[in-house]
């Protein structure tokens, strides 16, 4: 057992080591309600099967001018592709009227202009050094 917890331990610390510092920025928001529910993908299968290799929750009482940085240094280097919601009402899921999200959406480095879902290739980025994203919010009522 105490083998176990030392190993689990060392395998805690090297992870961490290989954690980079990820700087989002999040750009367009409407609000301040709610929180950011960020999910990182690593594979088009992860994406559209909807498992998120990290799922994290971004709190949203610092926006200023409708933008927010925020700064993850536990993810560890690879490739990713981000999807996150702008939860306006905090309850862990995306709410629709008619079909027609009512929060907004973002992805890593993507720009939404049209009604098109995008595939994993068009919003994967290389997370190996310290790196910054950007999140345009789409919201479409």
């Amino acid at each position: 057992m105490k083998k176990l917890l030392i190993s689990l331990a060392f395998l805690s610390f090297v992870i961490v080591l290989n954690a980079q510092v990820l700087s989002i920025s999040f750009e367009n928001v409407r609000n301040s309600k709610g929180v950011f529910r960020v999910g990182f993908f690593t594979s088009q299968q992860s994406y559209k099967e909807g498992n998120p290799v990290y799922y994290k929750t971004v709190p949203k009482n610092s926006i200023v001018n409708g933008m927010l940085t925020y700064i993850f240094n536990d993810i560890p280097s690879g490739i990713y592709g981000i999807v996150v919601l702008d939860d306006e009402n905090s309850n862990d899921k995306t709410d629709y009227s008619w079909m027609i999200p009512c929060e907004g959406f973002g992805f890593s480095n993507y720009v939404v202009d049209k009604l098109k879902i995008p595939e994993f290739d068009d919003f994967d980025f290389k997370l190996g050094a310290d790196c910054c994203v950007k999140i345009v919010f789409k919201y479409l009522k």
